[in-house]
């Protein structure tokens, strides 16, 4: 809702609470790695949005990290199509 509103320190604010949570339940649920991915990736959005060198190399943090998750999804599902168009996608962005 604080993006909609064009509040990005507001959802900057939320983003990163939500990823602790997830980051939390990844630990005890590996089935929860490819939602931890998403959210480093609406995270990195919302950093670049700001538009600030600072903001910027948090943004290339968040996507490095979104990306080294799929990356060790597609490593240990090979098979799955999921996973490959996850990691395509990060890889074209």
């Amino acid at each position: 809702m604080y993006k909609v509103q064009g509040d990005m320190k507001g959802a900057l604010m939320n983003w990163e609470s939500s990823l602790k949570i997830t980051e939390e339940i990844r630990k005890n649920n590996p089935d929860w790695a490819r939602d931890l991915s998403i959210e480093y990736d609406k995270l990195g959005d919302i950093y670049e949005s700001l538009g600030d060198s600072e903001s910027a190399k948090s943004a290339l943090t968040s996507y490095e990290s979104s990306l080294k998750i799929r990356e060790e999804l597609r490593k240990r599902n090979p098979d799955s199509a999921d996973y490959a168009r996850d990691l395509s996608y990060r890889m074209i962005e």
